[in-house]
Order: C-alpha cells, then structure tokens, then sequence
C-alpha cells in the first residue's frame, strides 16, 4: 500500500524525487526526467563493495525520459575525481552490456525446474526430460555433455526424498507436487523436514533459524553486525537453537553462512517481537529495503514450510509455522494477530488496543465507539471502522 501510494504520488508530480536501492531501481516501472545514479559501488556481505554491472546500469538509465511528456531523458552517473570519471565512462557509458549466460547448469535451479516439468506432466519419462532440456538456452550454449549426469543426480535426489517416483515413468506425489506449487527449491523442503524430524514443538527463534538456514533464504545477507555481536546477543536471550553452529576451525566456510543464517533470523525474531522498525535498522545495521525483503521472503518460506509439514501429517509443527507465517505478515506476538485483522489496525495500534484491554474481537464488538475512540493512535473514524469490521466478522463466524 505504501509503496504504491509513493509510486502514484510520483507518477502525478506530487513527489518530485524518489530515492531507491539498486534492486528497486531495477525493476520499477516508474519513467523520469532524470536518474541520478550517485555511487555505482554496492555492498554485498559476502564479497563487500562491488561495482553495479553494465546492464545494471543500462536498466537503470533506461529509466530516463517520460513517455507524451519529454523528448529526451537524462542521466547521471557522480564521480568523486576526473580519473574515476574517465573510468565510468569508459566501462559505464560506452561499455556493452555483459553477455547472458544460463543458470541451468546449477544443480540448484536443475532441482526446481526439472520437478516442474515433471509435476506439469511435461515430462513424463527420462527420455521426454533429456529431450526438453537439451532444447534449453544452457543446451544451445553449452552443448548436453555435462547436463546428462547432472540430471541423474537430481533424479536421484528428488527420489531419495519421496518427491518423485520413476517406477513406471517419472511423476510428481503429493509433496512433490506442493513443493512445486510453491515455487521453492526442493532441498528447502528437504531441509525443513530434515531439521524438525521428531519434533513437535519449535521456539520462534529456532523456527526462524531453520527457515533461514534454506537455499531460498541463505542467499540473502541484509545484517552488518558482527559474529561476535550475534553470540552476545544470542547469549542476552538465553534463546535455544535447533541447529548447532559448526565448528569454526574445522569448517570455516560453513560457520559463516549459519552466523548469516542467525543474523537474519535475529532480524525477523525482533520483528515478530514488536521491536520498533528503527531499532531493528540500528541494532542490526539494516537497510529498510533489504528488511522489506527480508520479511516477505521468510514469510513465504514460512508459509511453504506450513505447506509441506501438513502434507506429511505432522499438523502441530504445520499449524506453528502458519502462525509465524502471520506473525512475520504483521510483525506482531501471537496474542495481536486477531486485532491485526481489522482495517486500519498494525501493530502499533494493535498493542495500543490490547493495552487499553480490547484484546479479543469480541473486546471491540462489545466496546462503544467512544471508548474505542480514546485509545491512543486510534480516534473516532477508526474506532468506527474497526467496531463495523468487528461485528461482520462475528456475524461471519
């Protein structure tokens, strides 16, 4: 809602300059008269500063000039001296986008698309599935010679745990089926099933960690703090974790990507928690885009991991992530995400509500309006509105 009141504001002149990340700029649909591109370095926790590619840069001036409005757009790159200058230039303005390459031949996108084509039924046997990948872009550019034992590998795998079968041909079960529907990668499923086996019960912090911990989760970094900074903190919770970290020495690489892990899932815990938004960008040195994103992908994954628990029968662990999947929605504790469903109600008003002692639904049917209306945050419009949508959703019930 937001975003989209920004955008309109901007397309109708009421807001004469819009800031975005690089990932926003990238994919909004928001022509100007001018873009401004002020460093063309970005920071990437895993490799630190880097430089935005060509295409990057071509997609963002792409932005420049107003369609009916301007005959030419502008766009402008800042340099810090006449030899940085020299060098944008050359890379930037007169340089050629980089070459394409498919990602097909990561056993990563291989898992997801080959259960694809076989829950679609588009491949129903090896044979049909060799022949629809060998006329993929991956193919036309690098030829099938590695791509045959990758996709015995990934067969294998996507066997091995129960989400295809090949006994008479290649087909999709049920888990396999969900797990496509969600467009997840199917070792997150895996992972998710491997992490919680015998389990019934999660804390919210170790139920985030393993959401985390999955392919669909891992490659996004977005806290700056310290190793040592999450073992304090973890140690000031007394929180308890599913997954112990490994061991530094022995398996560097590891360590640091559960550490990563842990930092986003510290992120999304103090979320839930009702931690104020500028709090959280301050005590974990966040980006407010890099947190939006953050929050909507774990709540997908959250959900998708509600998904696959049910499929499997394990119903109590299922119905656990679907609250955190709310919970991760509204950024609120169990107790207000009845309240958080009436308009206009966030979690700031939410807690508002449940501190003047209209913490149910039927809290607020049964209150006047004007009693309603003196909680902090909410007044008489509001406490209209949501006494209104209190008492259809009881009708409904």
């Amino acid at each position: 809602l937001h975003r989209r009141i920004i955008e309109d504001a901007f397309r109708e002149g009421v807001i004469p300059v819009l800031c975005a990340t690089p990932t926003l700029a990238a994919g909004v649909n928001l022509p100007a008269r001018m873009v401004v591109i002020p460093e063309y370095r970005r920071f990437n926790s895993k490799s630190g500063m880097r430089g935005l590619s060509v295409t990057e840069y071509k997609q963002f001036c792409g932005r420049a000039g107003r369609p009916l409005y301007d005959k030419i757009g502008y766009s402008i790159l800042v340099a810090s001296n006449r030899t940085e200058a020299e060098y944008l230039m050359e890379k930037y303005i007169h340089g050629m986008p980089e070459k394409v390459y498919s990602v097909l031949g990561s056993e990563r996108h291989l898992r997801s698309h080959i259960l694809s084509l076989i829950s679609s039924g588009l491949a129903k046997s090896e044979l049909g599935l060799r022949r629809i990948i060998g006329r993929t872009f991956y193919a036309h550019i690098f030829g099938t010679q590695g791509l045959v034992e990758k996709i015995d590998t990934v067969l294998a795998m996507l066997e091995s745990h129960s989400l295809i079968t090949r006994e008479e041909g290649l087909e999709a079960t049920r888990l396999g089926a969900r797990v496509s529907e969600l467009y997840i990668d199917p070792l997150t499923c895996v992972e998710v099933l491997n992490y919680t086996a015998g389990l019934d019960r999660l804390s919210t912090l170790a139920a985030l960690q393993i959401i985390c911990l999955t392919p669909d989760l891992s490659d996004l970094w977005v806290s700056r703090i310290r190793s040592t900074t999450v073992m304090r903190i973890l140690d000031e919770l007394g929180e308890e974790l599913l997954v112990k970290l490994p061991d530094p020495e022995a398996y560097p690489e590891e360590y640091e990507n559960h550490i990563d892990a842990l930092k986003n899932a510290l992120v999304l815990w103090a979320w839930v928690n009702e931690v104020h938004e500028r709090e959280i960008y301050e005590r974990y040195n966040v980006e407010p885009g890099d947190f939006a994103a953050l929050r909507e992908r774990a709540e997908w994954i959250s959900y998708s991991a509600s998904s696959v628990l049910e499929v499997v029968g394990r119903r109590k662990l299922s119905a656990q992530y679907r609250i955190l999947t709310e919970r991760l929605r509204h950024g609120v504790m169990e107790e207000l995400l009845e309240l958080v469903t009436l308009p206009e109600i966030g979690r700031v008003r939410g807690r508002m509500l449940w501190r003047s002692g209209f913490k149910k639904l039927e809290d607020v049917r049964r209150a006047s309006i004007d009693d309603l209306a003196k909680v902090p945050g909410i007044g008489t419009a509001i406490a209209s509105k949501i006494k209104r949508a209190a008492e259809d959703l009881g009708s409904e019930a």
